[in-house]
């Protein structure tokens, strides 16, 4: 499993965020687009990125079971 983050140009502090959870993570890669891009940029970006055979894009709104990964496969 790898977990690709794009921050999309926030303003907050979710870029060291992610940072912060990346170092704690092998699995999880950390991305920035400078300044905003949009969903389906940063989507496109995020396809050419990607190493799986199976993609899922999780929004900030989204909620996962800790299991549900393994459920879906």
């Amino acid at each position: 499993m790898e977990i690709i983050c794009i921050d999309d140009g926030s303003t907050d502090s979710t870029l060291d965020i992610l940072n912060e959870y990346a170092l704690k993570d092998s699995r999880i890669r950390v991305y920035e687009n400078k300044e905003n891009k949009g969903v389906g940029y940063t989507r496109n970006y995020l396809l050419s990125l990607a190493k799986g055979k199976y993609i899922y894009f999780m929004d900030s709104d989204d909620y996962l079971e800790l299991d549900a990964f393994e459920k879906v496969l």
